[in-house]
């Protein structure tokens, strides 16, 4: 087996994240303006901003899904629940889930993909149909939340499916396990 890496560089996450929420912002709120005015996005931003204990239990338990969505779905999906470990890193008071054992591509893909689904792209859809300023406000957070996870399925666009992939220990990304000409099948 050959392991690739396929990680990228810390400094590019943080640009690439920072250019891409311009239009992650933007484009939400302008469509969300757009069908309900600036009347329901006040309230619903006042709303969500008003109780700053309100707004940090959201944040964090937004958060906590977010990861729990990685971290359950790479286990069901690997049928290997050990394959996955959850911690927090104090330095940044961030939560991490991290694949720790070789899981195959379309199943990390997969676990990358959902988080932003649930907590993102869901709730906005929301927002648009229900007129939620409060709704569109947590979907764009945990849209750009879940930039890092897309670079990294930008990043695998040309990894064939079924390769092996698990997280790189200390960088945005994770490692490729290709298969030598010399490798055995396993199905023999």
């Amino acid at each position: 087996m050959t392991k690739l890496d396929y990680s990228i560089s810390p400094k590019w996450v943080t640009i690439l994240s920072f250019l891409v929420m311009i239009p992650l912002v933007i484009l939400p709120l302008a469509l969300f303006v757009f069908i309900w005015g600036w009347e329901w996005l006040d309230f619903g931003v006042d709303a969500l901003f008003a109780h700053p204990i309100t707004l940090v239990a959201v944040l964090i338990s937004g958060v906590i899904a977010h990861e729990l969505l990685h971290g359950l779905t790479w286990g069901w999906l690997s049928g290997d629940a050990t394959c996955v470990q959850y911690s927090i890193q104090w330095k940044t008071l961030t939560a991490d889930v991290r694949v720790i054992r070789p899981i195959s591509s379309q199943a990390y893909v997969i676990g990358l993909i959902l988080p932003a689904v649930v907590t993102g792209f869901l709730p906005l859809t929301m927002a648009l149909a229900i007129g939620s300023g409060s709704l569109v406000m947590f979907g764009i957070i945990f849209t750009w939340y879940a930039t890092k996870d897309m670079m990294i399925v930008w990043r695998l666009r040309d990894v064939d499916i079924s390769v092996l992939i698990e997280d790189h220990p200390t960088r945005t990304g994770v490692y490729v396990y290709e298969a030598d000409e010399t490798d055995i099948p396993l199905n023999m």
